[in-house]
């Protein structure tokens, strides 16, 4: 059964996105979720959009907010 929630870290494809932040020691992961999202062209894939989010959240719990 898959997470669903309004919250930052509450479904499934934001939850995978945090697992390859064990993978790298700079912020090069949080860095591609918003690259991603920032050169989408016409469409932007929802699935993108939900790592954005975790790595907005991430950044803003790195940085103390």
């Amino acid at each position: 059964m898959g997470a669903w929630s309004h919250e930052p870290f509450g479904n499934d494809v934001a939850n995978d996105w945090a697992d390859g932040l064990e993978e790298v020691n700079d912020f090069s992961h949080i860095e591609d979720a918003f690259d991603r999202v920032l050169t989408a062209e016409d469409y932007l894939d929802a699935d993108e959009a939900q790592e954005a989010i975790a790595a907005a959240e991430t950044l803003a719990k790195m940085l103390g907010k």
